[in-house]
């Protein structure tokens, strides 16, 4: 399923864009995988190599930092998924630690712990944070040791083959081990027909059964699993089991082809919607903006949007493939849309909420559920209800 043939490559916020080496624009398209049953984006040699390099440079797209408190609650939740499932003085191994903030929390909780991540970002943070790290891909020759633990957060949408890389970690891990992953739920996305999740660091796109079919495909057994209260993941422990069984798989052709209907006439009646507001000369602007992206950057088209985000790592800046400056709620409320859109399933109330008890009267706020959910008659008809045009 085509999501765009021009969506923006994008993996960092920046000022300038001092970096040529990397595309600003690469297609985007859905499958599904018929060996291992779960839905991937299509991986061409072009990306694989972009990927590549932009995992070496210094992306700071998708890390977690400890200056965006919006993602503490997140942090802590996992915090406390570890400590459930592990005991003090476990050694650690933090698959993609990024910024090292988990890794750091874990130190402080008298964990031994090792992050493994390639980018110019870990390595200057974990070294701020007095974090060991080896600074390679998973799986690394520099790795001379078995862990009790092996933690994967938000690492299993970016790699290529999450049935070999779960045999890898098996290599590392000691006798009664456990392998701990984090992964974002996309079963509401899948359920209402959302392709907003498309970004192309993001090669999987699981929900329970699909993970479940990755860990069998790889002899992992299951210990438990657990949706989390923030941010939409799925947080699971596993284990190599003493005796393999066969479990049964779950067919994710029919997932994907119901999924496959239902956004494709999403697709098409969002990008309706924004026609219109263009042609009508409404003002709009998005929230949580780079998952309106597959929708904005479907067609070419003259809209002229605004992009906010209280994240102070891309306030004033600019992500690659989008020339539009990030704004804050602050700039927001001196100058309000006459439509915003909360581009986003997990936190949409959440934002929706806050920006209601500012006491914004001249907007009209769009979730992206009302979006998926509303015919676009009845859109329209909210629309010209609720915006006073001046």
């Amino acid at each position: 399923m085509l999501v765009s043939k021009k969506l923006p490559f994008y993996w960092r916020a920046v000022k300038n864009n001092d970096e040529n080496r990397i595309a600003k624009f690469l297609d985007f398209s859905f499958t599904y995988s018929k060996k291992y049953n779960y839905i991937h984006q299509k991986i061409s040699n072009k990306l694989k190599s972009q990927l590549s390099l932009m995992y070496k440079l210094n992306a700071n797209i998708g890390h977690s930092h400890a200056n965006n408190s919006f993602n503490l609650p997140y942090t802590k939740e996992l915090i406390r998924f570890i400590i459930s499932n592990s005991k003090k003085g476990d050694k650690i191994l933090d698959i993609g630690c990024g910024g090292g903030l988990i890794a750091h929390y874990l130190q402080k909780l008298n964990y031994n712990v090792t992050g493994i991540d390639p980018s110019r970002f870990a390595k200057k943070q974990c070294k701020k944070l007095k974090i060991k790290l080896i600074n390679d891909f998973f799986p690394s020759d520099k790795i001379n040791e078995k862990f009790d633990i092996i933690f994967c957060v938000d690492v299993f949408e970016h790699i290529e083959n999450p049935v070999k890389f779960l045999l890898n970690c098996k290599k590392f891990l000691k006798k009664n081990g456990k392998i701990l992953i984090s992964i974002p739920d996309e079963t509401k996305s899948f359920k209402l027909g959302d392709s907003s999740m498309a970004m192309h660091q993001h090669i999987n796109y699981f929900e329970k059964n699909t993970i479940l079919n990755v860990l069998t495909h790889a002899g992992i057994k299951l210990k438990n699993l657990n949706y989390s209260s923030w941010g939409g993941s799925i947080n699971l422990s596993a284990l190599v089991p003493k005796v393999q069984k066969i479990n049964k798989i779950f067919n994710s052709q029919l997932l994907y082809s119901k999924y496959k209907k239902k956004a494709e006439k999403n697709r098409r009646k969002i990008i309706y919607i924004l026609d219109y507001l263009n042609k009508n000369n409404y003002t709009f602007g998005f929230y949580a903006p780079k998952r309106a992206f597959p929708y904005i950057f479907f067609k070419k088209n003259n809209y002229t949007y605004r992009l906010f985000d209280d994240n102070p790592l891309v306030y004033k800046k600019k992500i690659d493939g989008c020339e539009i400056v990030f704004e804050n709620t602050v700039d927001f409320l001196k100058k309000p849309t006459d439509i915003i859109f909360i581009f986003s399933l997990s936190f949409g109330d959440i934002i929706k909420k806050r920006l209601i008890k500012r006491k914004i009267k001249s907007t009209s706020i769009f979730t992206l559920k009302d979006m998926l959910i509303l015919s676009k008659e009845n859109l329209i008809k909210k629309i010209k209800f609720s915006v006073k045009k001046i």
